[in-house]
């Protein structure tokens, strides 16, 4: 359906009266917004704020600081298309503009962020190319180099998050080995009080150490703990789905078909309740796999 010149015409008003509305506006303040708008789930303003920024600041002869903004912009528009478009292919080179401010200005708390939602879209990606070999190893390249960039910029709320993405698409790879040295290191680290997901994580590593040694029924009795312990704001049913997934794991080890199928229906319940799409992917993928 062809929208009339009359609709057009007023959505371009609209459009027009947002940017007067913001220009004036410094920075700081826009991002604040932004993010606020994100979290009411008023993604088109958002993208209107970020694009804003972007236009400030992506020309020759920026400052640092302004560089700084455009990095948090880009990366920010292309973790909207990603979680909330699904768009894929603008995320990419959304965060992939993003990567080369953050490497050519050292912006590492930046980096953290940006190098976080390339691994995450390339774990999609991987999901849904049936496991390709490039697409597979990409995350974990990803997550590493977000891990490092937060310890050194010392970013402790997002460094939760890279870890518990790097430790869970590790262990769905086999690739534990590959990480020890971020293990170890994440194990040494003191968090300040009240960052979240510090025992969820713990939680979390416990459950996937025991399952390595092999002591699957110890590992299965935290699951209900790790569940409960999830304490951040931003997309927790993410955090429970992928407890619930190492749960299923242990159930079909243990064979365990009866566990294994309430799982299942956990799982999918809560894929539906929130409508996560990439995830639904990965799922499905896991059950044809099983199936």
């Amino acid at each position: 359906m062809l929208l009339e010149p009359k609709v057009l015409y007023a959505a371009r008003q609209d459009m027009d009266k947002m940017f007067a509305r913001y220009a004036m506006v410094p920075d700081s303040m826009l991002l604040e917004q932004a993010k606020e708008k994100v979290r009411s789930d008023d993604v088109r303003n958002a993208l209107v704020i970020y694009s804003i920024v972007v236009n400030r600041h992506d020309k020759e002869g920026a400052s640092k600081e302004e560089r700084k903004y455009l990095a948090r912009a880009l990366n920010n528009l292309g973790y909207i298309y990603f979680y909330h478009y699904y768009d894929y292919q603008k995320a990419y080179l959304y965060l992939d503009k993003a990567r080369k401010v953050t490497e050519s200005d050292r912006l590492q708390g930046t980096q953290a962020y940006v190098y976080l939602n390339l691994g995450n879209l390339y774990s999609t990606l991987s999901d849904s190319q049936g496991r390709d070999k490039y697409f597979s190893e990409k995350p974990l390249q990803c997550y590493i180099i977000a891990f490092d960039a937060a310890c050194k910029a010392k970013e402790w709320n997002i460094l939760q998050v890279i870890y518990n993405n790097l430790l869970g698409n590790a262990y769905d790879h086999h690739q534990l080995s590959r990480i020890s040295k971020e293990r170890r290191l994440f194990d040494r680290l003191h968090f300040p009080k009240n960052t979240p997901l510090v025992e969820h994580n713990d939680l979390y590593e416990r459950m996937i150490s025991l399952i390595e040694a092999g002591h699957y029924r110890e590992a299965l009795s935290l699951a209900n703990l790790a569940l409960e312990s999830v304490d951040t704001k931003e997309t927790p049913e993410r955090y429970r789905y992928s407890i619930l997934s190492l749960q299923a794991d242990i159930y079909e080890k243990l064979k365990d078909k009866e566990g294994l199928d309430a799982t299942h229906h956990k799982m999918i319940q809560l894929l539906d309740k929130y409508d996560i799409k990439d995830l639904k992917v990965a799922f499905f993928c896991r059950m044809s796999t099983f199936y």
